[in-house]
């Protein structure tokens, strides 16, 4: 191969690479960094009633990136239980107004949203996970929305175990 010809291979597969890195884009699809508020939906330990309160997310991109699960964010996810239809749950079931957690998440190229913890102490023990669709609506690169499903699982003293299992839906703030 000449010397001509090894400098024009050389420069087509820096176009190439070039091309396929803008291609690839290894960037979120938008930005989660924000305050996000919405409400919950879902029964409570199987009781086909259905409930709605309120919940709240302060989210923050961390800059990692996971292969597997995607790109990495941390924040708190606070749930309240101050609403009317969960009156008698607060004394029956012993539910806290609101509990809060740290939550790690992932937002993938696609756009699909996760949030996890667990949390154990003496004398709460949770687990919330949320899994959904973030949006961008207004395509400024930040996420405008959230919505989804979600499941919490908590343990307080003196009481049963109690779970919730529903949707969620939040906007930015």
């Amino acid at each position: 191969m000449t010397p001509k010809r090894i400098a024009g291979v050389a420069l087509l597969a820096g176009m190439l690479l070039a091309a396929g890195c803008s291609w690839i884009a290894f960037a979120p699809p938008f930005d989660v960094t924000g305050a996000y508020r919405g409400v919950w939906s879902g029964t409570l330990n199987g009781d086909d009633r259905p409930r709605t309160c309120g919940m709240s997310l302060s989210l923050e991109h961390d800059g990692d990136y996971d292969l597997l699960q995607g790109f990495v964010f941390r924040g708190t996810a606070t749930v309240y239980f101050t609403c009317s239809s969960l009156f008698d749950d607060i004394a029956d079931a012993g539910l806290p107004a609101r509990i809060s957690t740290d939550v790690t998440g992932y937002v993938t190229r696609s756009g699909r949203v996760t949030l996890v913890s667990a949390e154990t102490d003496s004398d709460t023990s949770l687990a919330v996970s949320i899994t959904g669709r973030g949006e961008d609506a207004d395509g400024n690169g930040d996420m405008d929305a959230l919505s989804g499903s979600w499941s919490l699982v908590v343990r307080v003293p003196d009481h049963d175990q109690f779970s919730l299992n529903g949707t969620v839906e939040a906007g930015r703030n």
